[in-house]
């Protein structure tokens, strides 16, 4: 189950048309995507939007940023576990291990993963 997770942020990434992983210049200057690409998270607990905006900032497309966001908010990780995870380097493979979630958002990523999978790739 955790090495699902290894595979599906990266995954997810390259998911979706080209339109929707391009740069849309009309948006660069927003403070949200300029917060996020700079991978400097929001102070205090992390919304749904916050998450999406995030991974958005690292590539995801926009639909799917939103579907992961909702998945993990949904499974209810921990805010630490949300910020280990949007801070690190989502271009590789992802092990919760080496990011230092706790066991309990270690499960609850797996769960995650299974859903992203299900939910998410369209």
């Amino acid at each position: 189950m955790i090495a699902a997770v290894c595979v599906v942020l990266p995954l997810l990434a390259g998911c979706g048309d080209e339109t929707s992983t391009a740069p849309d210049s009309s948006t660069a200057g927003a403070a949200p995507t300029t917060v996020a690409s700079t991978g400097t998270l929001p102070a205090g607990d992390l919304s749904q939007s916050d998450i999406a905006t995030a991974l958005s900032g690292k590539g995801l497309p926009p639909k799917q940023s939103e579907c992961v966001a909702r998945i993990y908010v949904e499974e209810k990780i921990s805010q630490d576990g949300l910020r280990r995870i949007l801070t690190a380097d989502l271009s590789g493979p992802v092990d919760p291990v080496l990011l230092g979630l706790s066991a309990e958002d270690q499960t609850r990523v797996g769960t995650a993963t299974q859903r992203m999978v299900q939910e998410c790739i369209f």
